[in-house]
């Protein structure tokens, strides 16, 4: 009997890890990306005028190509897909840092980035990458990996990338800058 209990409580552990994790990062049902400006409050006025929906989160974000990464090791590339390139305000998720804590704040000029895809590019702590968009470049080095619960899966094509507010707002100044690459993701 002690074998049986056993077995069953490591079923029911390993079947409801997935859907605890999920609750721990504050993961959506469903989720909206925009990507151009004019959508963006119709987007909006849809979610509050209906009554189904009960609440939902944004977080603002650049869309970036590969080639606006520069990494100080030259035999690392920026993945393709879609780079997402974000502010820690208003983080809509949980990120969870390899230690286990929640990232709550990015210290200027550093980056996160999600765990798998930083595994997959080589990156190391302390390794640096400029980013470069529309003549404003900065510099940053990486300080760790994310857990991301939405972005996080090798499968997916898109990487996401996590930078201090007042580094990610050097950015979007130009509101040509924000209309052309800027966008947001709807929890």
């Amino acid at each position: 009997t002690m074998f049986v209990s056993s077995s069953v409580n490591n079923i029911i552990s390993v079947t409801s890890a997935l859907d605890n994790y999920l609750d721990m990062a504050n993961a959506p049902d469903y989720l909206v990306a925009t990507m151009n400006k004019t959508y963006e409050n119709d987007v909006e006025t849809i979610l509050n005028s209906t009554n189904t929906i009960e609440n939902y989160s944004i977080e603002r974000m650049l869309f970036l190509a590969p080639e606006n990464f520069i990494f100080e090791d030259e035999n690392i590339k920026a993945l393709d897909g879609t780079n997402i390139f974000q502010s820690d305000e208003e983080l809509a998720l949980n990120y969870f840092l390899s230690d286990g804590s929640i990232l709550k704040d990015v210290e200027p000029g550093k980056f996160y980035m999600t765990e798998g895809k930083a595994e997959v590019l080589g990156l190391e702590i302390g390794d640096k990458i400029t980013i470069e968009l529309e003549g404003i470049k900065n510099e940053f080095t990486f300080a760790g990996g994310i857990k991301d619960a939405v972005f996080g899966s090798n499968q997916m094509s898109m990487q996401r990338y996590i930078i201090n507010k007042d580094d990610f707002n050097k950015y979007i100044e130009s509101s040509e800058m924000d209309r052309i690459y800027g966008g947001k993701i709807i929890y």
